[in-house]
């Protein structure tokens, strides 16, 4: 059987086309210690980027800040060194100044087009000014984009809500989602919420117009009449097949405490990301952990497990909601140890009241893997501030999302390596080597690391690998310890 191998440089450009069509990330850690808010609009971190292609970015700003009591602090994601007004920013109070940090999550998208963009994390102390101005960011800025031809997508939408949320859940804003192929949506409502003191407001992101229990929403609360401003992120992932068109929703309700007036304002964004099972597979773990204590050492409440399909980047988010005794700091981290590190590698919160002792939460963190397999973990700890008993109850959700590095190809391939066509394929992948060896081993393996195939490629330079009845998906081949990416249709 005589087979045609490509030419090198259609390889390569073949290559580069599987990039431009992948979903990029960039991520700045943010550092910003006692910075004069007050006045002009603040730039806490910018990140400059070059897309390959048009598309849609997702910008995210998430972490802690300490503030001054009667300080309106405002916090946004931004394609503009501003704000603007209602979902364009997150205003928050600290509660006292004994409980001066609060956890925070906003999120923007925005379309753009190839070539150089900057985005920015905005802050500034507007509309309340009894304190100095004067507060510290420890958080990150992360920069996530969908190209406009590829499989993977996102799709956003804006909330702007007003109204009652006594009784029933409320649908307060949905999108649809199309799945080209087998995979995972990640799904991400986060923002604030106005409301009254002593109503206690049921959030979620959701397939349904309903939520679930414990790490299936996330519950916030006024803590006081001068600090009304509540802010929340949520995060589930669902399993879809292709061909499916997908609708999830963002939910809220005023439930269980129930003295105010029933209505909120919610100020926020509802984002749905779709990753193929060709792409990669994001990993979730839903965390539901009561009364653990956290006094002395750092609790690992849970870990989630991917596979790097090359070398990239995973984003790594640690969300929900955090009930602790007043008088307990403690301490919240996405991280890839079983512990934390210090100002960026956590954001910390704490009860305002033994009646409001609840806060919701959100850390990402950005981490640089090469091919193989991470562990990455929620982590929780009373630090510092231990007036109370040392034990928390944690809801929410741990995701990690693997992206290729930007402007590098898949694959490494060269002439002494060997290469792999059709792909993707349907049927038989060809193992094509630019001499003949013997006695290669050759495996195949799924995106889980689990081997499918273990077989011996004897005195040739062409071996025919049968693919046909795996599922649809990304696998990977090894040969003699070097590992390429095929795509079965």
């Amino acid at each position: 059987m005589k087979t045609k191998i490509l030419p090198l440089v259609l390889v390569f450009s073949f290559f580069a086309g599987i990039i431009q069509a992948q979903p990029l990330v960039w991520q700045k850690s943010i550092l910003s210690a006692n910075v004069n808010l007050r006045g002009a609009a603040v730039v806490l971190a910018q990140q400059a980027v070059n897309f390959p292609s048009a598309g849609e970015v997702v910008v995210h700003f998430d972490g802690v800040f300490i503030g001054d009591n009667g300080d309106r602090i405002i916090l946004a994601a931004s394609d503009q060194a501003d704000w603007g007004t209602d979902n364009d920013n997150i205003g928050l109070l600290v509660h006292d100044a004994s409980a001066n940090r609060r956890s925070f999550s906003h999120t923007r998208s925005y379309n753009v087009v190839a070539g150089a963009d900057t985005f920015y994390a905005v802050g500034q102390n507007y509309v309340d000014e009894a304190g100095s101005g004067i507060a510290s960011i420890y958080g990150s800025l992360s920069v996530e984009f969908f190209p406009a031809s590829g499989a993977a997508a996102t799709v956003n939408q804006d909330i702007y809500y007003n109204g009652n949320l006594r009784g029933s859940a409320v649908n307060l804003g949905s999108l649809t989602l199309a799945a080209t192929e087998k995979g995972k949506i990640v799904v991400r409502f986060d923002g604030y919420v106005h409301s009254d003191v002593g109503d206690l407001i049921v959030i979620a992101a959701n397939n349904a117009v309903s939520w679930g229990v414990d790490d299936g929403n996330v519950s916030v609360e006024a803590a006081t009449t001068t600090s009304l401003y509540s802010p929340f992120s949520h995060t589930r992932i669902y399993n879809v097949n292709a061909g499916t068109s997908n609708t999830y929703y963002a939910v809220g309700q005023n439930y269980v405490h129930t003295t105010g007036s029933g209505s909120a304002y919610i100020y926020g964004n509802l984002s749905a990301e779709f990753f193929p099972q060709s792409v990669s597979i994001p990993g979730l773990k839903g965390i539901a952990k009561t009364g653990v204590a956290m006094r002395t050492n750092a609790v690992a409440l849970d870990s989630v497990t991917i596979t790097a399909p090359t070398d990239g980047k995973v984003l790594v988010t640690f969300d929900g909601n955090c009930s602790s005794d007043v008088g307990d700091r403690i301490v919240l981290a996405a991280s890839d140890t079983r512990n934390w590190g210090t100002n960026a590698d956590n954001v910390n919160v704490e009860a305002p009241s033994s009646a409001v002792d609840g806060n919701s939460f959100s850390h990402t963190r950005s981490y640089t893997v090469t091919t193989g397999t991470y562990t990455y973990y929620a982590v929780a700890q009373n630090y510092v501030e231990t007036g109370g008993s040392g034990s928390a109850s944690v809801y929410g959700s741990l995701t990690a999302k693997f992206y290729a590095n930007a402007g590098t190809s898949v694959e490494e391939i060269t002439a002494s390596q060997f290469s792999l066509f059709p792909n993707p394929t349907s049927g038989y992948i060809n193992i094509s080597l630019a001499e003949p060896s013997s006695s290669l081993e050759i495996k195949l393996s799924d995106i889980n690391g689990r081997i499918i195939k273990n077989e011996k490629m004897n005195s040739t330079n062409l071996y025919q690998l049968n693919v046909a009845g795996l599922e649809a998906g990304m696998y990977f081949v090894t040969v003699n310890g070097t590992v390429k990416r095929i795509v079965k249709e």
